[in-house]
């Protein structure tokens, strides 16, 4: 038996509790508060929407994890967390989404404002449970979230869960293997080939493809490098035979005194090791992408005459 609620109480129903402080408009009714009490309580804002008719105290944050359990209780309960909602709670990089995402049924049809089903297939493998709600699992988030993300994103989140070793380009290749036709599989295989490449950004994306459709070979992305005093600097590219590294400012750089200082003090460590430090910006890849390739060709022409040289000149000495 529901017990009379004190007149004008603002307090939330007893099953917030166990919701992250969420509830329904149909769970409020069930805890003693009228439909009259309800719409007096959002017009006054002491409960606030947050999905569909999925309500929450004023004042109590709305963290992803909330936000995903106000998708599963809007959704229904055999909804599946996906896409950004589902990475954002397991840490992945994913950018910002004003949508909540779910995996429903194909023959289900869900319209709630702020709610973005998908119907697509899961196997039971690819869902899992997360503090009691369906999930789907890593790879199965990082894969959908391959075949919708724009390019860009995509790269950045492949390369996050890959550096920080939460999943195997294999792992993803794989995946991609079993997902069937779907929408965005060409962008997927796109950006895995980039990043299984070593990759890392846009701008290394479109250097890697000048050098390649120029012929230049002999190169190796994200090498790191070490002196005496330890790690320089992960370079971009590097030359090894040549001793030429070639640094990309990506199209978001921004340098403040201390990252300009930074990059100064490791090109210095490079130069003294004996390399040489080429550096283009975004705006040379794509507005003068001939003339970065022409200085990186005429750097290692240059390099190779002078290593042909002194190796004739060995030869004449002894």
């Amino acid at each position: 038996m529901t017990l009379p609620l004190m007149r004008g109480s603002t307090q939330s129903p007893d099953v917030s509790l166990d919701q992250l402080g969420l509830f329904t408009a149909q769970q409020a009714v069930e805890g003693g508060y009228s439909a009259k009490q309800l719409r007096k309580r959002l017009r006054d804002g002491h409960w606030v929407v947050v999905l569909g008719s999925v309500l929450v105290g004023r004042g109590t944050p709305v963290t992803p994890m909330t936000l995903a359990r106000a998708a599963s209780l809007a959704a229904g309960l055999d909804a599946v967390i996906s896409h950004t909602t589902s990475g954002r709670i397991m840490d992945l990089k994913v950018p910002a989404d004003a949508e909540a995402h779910v995996i429903v049924p194909r023959d289900r049809r869900v319209r709630i404002h702020g709610l973005r089903p998908h119907r697509l297939e899961l196997a039971e493998s690819e869902v899992m449970v997360v503090d009691g709600m369906l999930c789907t699992t890593l790879l199965r988030t990082v894969v959908d979230l391959l075949l919708w993300l724009p390019e860009e994103d995509g790269r950045a989140l492949a390369v996050d869960a890959l550096r920080r070793d939460r999943l195997t380009v294999d792992e993803l290749r794989h995946a991609l293997v079993r997902t069937g036709q779907r929408h965005g599989l060409s962008r997927a295989w796109s950006v895995l080939a980039d990043v299984g490449r070593g990759a890392h950004s846009e701008a290394e994306v479109k250097v890697h493809r000048l050098l390649r459709d120029a012929g230049i070979s002999g190169w190796r992305a994200n090498v790191p490098v070490h002196d005496d005093a330890g790690l320089v600097g992960v370079v971009d590219l590097l030359f090894a035979g040549e001793m030429l590294v070639v640094e990309i400012d990506g199209r978001a750089f921004h340098s403040d005194e201390r990252a300009f200082q930074r990059d100064r003090s490791r090109q210095n460590r490079l130069i003294a090791l004996g390399y040489r430090v080429l550096r283009f910006t975004w705006d040379d890849l794509v507005r003068r992408p001939a003339e970065v390739v022409a200085a990186i060709r005429s750097d290692l022409a240059n390099a190779r005459g002078s290593a042909a040289t002194a190796a004739a000149g060995t030869k004449i000495t002894t």
